[in-house]
């Protein structure tokens, strides 16, 4: 064989194995396109659950308050207390007023518990309007627990000293507890915290029921421009778990609050941790390189309030 001849074999190796590299590399960018395309779509699909099960809780929650606002002034008008009022017994050993039985002799007229400090006077006519009120928000509150998967609890709470809670806690009398008007789902949602009167949630907080973890949704109740309180609905983190767990796919996904804790996750472990994203990628159907090494797609679930992210790690 010539020089000639090895020229151009060494050509030939040459030109093949540059357009073996150039193909590689084409079909390597398309597959990676291709993944990420497919990853994106899986996460989208996974950030659209969460909306979901969030509408139907917004929707519930605005309903509820709607009503109940609705249901205060047609008392106030028609002057008629709901006949669970009946119902309630004073406690002077606690100065503190309560619903030990739900049931009347010939029916059930309440599903819920009732507490509330001091004693329900008739003479006070805009408290006992504002619990009929409550009251007659029953069925709107058994239809939420009925409709929401992993709902553990959904109250109305007063700053006139009283709640309303459904489901019924049996056995032991309830009595008032003051340390409410100290919770998140209090304090983010008075006028103070709150004058846009929007939907806020809590933190995960364990549940002193022993019902688990639990975020807290509540909105603020106004009648003719006055607070009055606000209704709320406890759902179990469980729900959202498991939603984050459908469908594998490359990488983690986390539901967020507005600090960047973590509600949720698609891996176990990993509540109750802090993901350190800037406040400013964390927007609507972002995608974004962090300095971590990590890809993370973005979706803004509640306004202010949560966020869904899935992390996407470089490598």
């Amino acid at each position: 064989m010539n020089i000639d001849d090895k020229r151009l074999i060494l050509v030939i190796i040459l030109l093949l194995t540059l357009v073996f590299i150039v193909g590689s590399y084409f079909i390597f960018t398309q597959e990676i396109s291709n993944i990420e395309s497919s990853i994106s779509t899986k996460a989208t699909e996974r950030a659209n659950k969460i909306n979901e099960k969030m509408v139907l809780i917004r929707s519930f929650i605005k309903t509820m308050r709607n009503n109940l606002q609705q249901y205060i002034v047609l008392q106030e008008i028609a002057k008629t207390p709901h006949n669970a009022i009946d119902l309630i017994k004073y406690y002077p050993e606690n100065d503190a007023s309560t619903i030990n039985e739900i049931r009347s002799a010939k029916k059930q007229l309440i599903n819920g518990s009732f507490s509330a400090d001091g004693k329900i006077s008739l003479e006070n006519s805009d408290r006992v309007y504002e619990i009929s009120g409550a009251f007659y928000l029953d069925s709107t509150f058994q239809s939420a627990l009925e409709s929401i998967s992993d709902l553990k609890w959904v109250y109305y709470l007063s700053k006139s000293n009283f709640a309303y809670t459904l489901p019924h806690i049996p056995d032991n009398i309830v009595l008032f507890d003051n340390n409410y008007y100290k919770k998140e789902y209090w304090t983010k949602a008075i006028p103070k915290n709150n004058p846009q009167e929007r939907l806020v949630m809590t933190n995960v907080y364990n549940d002193s029921f022993g019902k688990g973890y639990l975020v807290t949704f509540s909105e603020p109740v106004y009648v003719d421009d006055e607070f009055r309180g606000i209704v709320g609905i406890d759902v179990s983190l469980d729900a959202f778990n498991l939603i984050m767990s459908m469908n594998m796919i490359i990488g983690d996904s986390f539901l967020l609050d507005e600090n960047n804790n973590i509600i949720a996750a698609s891996s176990e472990g990993e509540q109750s941790q802090i993901l350190y994203i800037p406040q400013a990628n964390l927007k609507h159907n972002n995608v974004f390189n962090a300095a971590d090494g990590n890809d993370y797609i973005s979706y803004e679930i509640v306004h202010d309030e949560v966020i869904f992210v899935h992390r996407l790690n470089r490598e």
